[in-house]
């Protein structure tokens, strides 16, 4: 399972900082297979895995979107 997640990072040269969020990041076993498989050290954050990877995902967007992100219809 790391190797198919890890592959399309292998393509790219890896540094450091890096962390594992979403549904794997509850899976400590998954953890080591991705430091192994990578070859990089990778950090556990506070909190809910799952929660830090959505908040990404809105910072991302909003920041690819700039302030035009509107909830009102």
């Amino acid at each position: 399972m790391a190797n198919r997640i890890a592959a399309p990072a292998k393509g790219y040269r890896i540094g450091t900082g890096h962390c594992h969020v979403g549904w794997g990041g509850k899976n400590q076993g998954m953890f080591a297979a991705m430091e192994e498989v990578l070859g990089v050290k990778i950090n556990r954050l506070d909190g809910d895995p799952q929660l830090n990877g959505a908040l990404g995902a809105a910072l991302l967007a909003e920041e690819m979107l700039g302030n035009n992100i509107s909830f009102e219809q």
